[in-house]
């Protein structure tokens, strides 16, 4: 069964809206994508030891749910059903894209390894201004460890990504 990146985007932006619908919040839904991350990263551990994924299951339905319970065990099913890691990447930043787009009213989100000083908020600024970007203001700041350095610029729907997993995935697939 081909698997088209068509429909896997389809399956992220659905996917975003119903966990926004029942209520999680970005945070909650930011976390179930660091699962989804972890599972990718995991794929063997986890198809061959039926225990991971019931582990998994019963810390999603006790914190998130049955949506997300839905969307991780369709995710599993996508991790058993496709060779391709590209496809499975793919979907991953479909559905961080549509978590900002359900989610953000701000017109762009920074996500970084660690807190920015001022200097480099400053800098940053500078180089977006050519997406619209005057003030500090009009950009929300986070903070995600598992980037491990750089960030991740998020501008109305369209990713910057200068994250050191994607220039070292860049650069091997070079």
């Amino acid at each position: 069964m081909a698997i088209r990146l068509l429909s896997l985007k389809l399956v992220a932006s659905s996917s975003a809206s119903r966990l926004k619908a029942v209520g999680l919040s970005f945070e909650e839904c930011q976390s179930i994508l660091r699962i989804l991350h972890l599972l990718f990263k995991r794929k063997n551990d986890l198809l061959t030891h039926s225990n991971n994924q019931n582990e998994i299951i019963k810390l999603l339905q006790t914190k998130y749910g049955e949506e997300a319970i839905k969307l991780v065990l369709w995710f599993i099913e996508l991790l058993k059903k496709t060779k391709s890691a590209q496809k499975v990447k793919s979907f991953l930043a479909s559905f961080e894209k549509e978590l900002f787009r359900a989610f953000e009213k701000k017109k762009v989100v920074v996500v970084s390894a660690s807190e920015l000083t001022q200097s480099e908020r400053e800098k940053l600024i500078s180089l977006l201004i050519p997406y619209g970007v005057k003030n500090d203001d009009s950009i929300r700041f986070l903070v995600d460890p598992s980037l491990i350095g750089s960030f991740r610029v998020f501008i109305n729907g369209t990713i910057l990504d200068a994250s050191f997993e994607t220039l070292i995935n860049q650069f091997y697939n070079f």
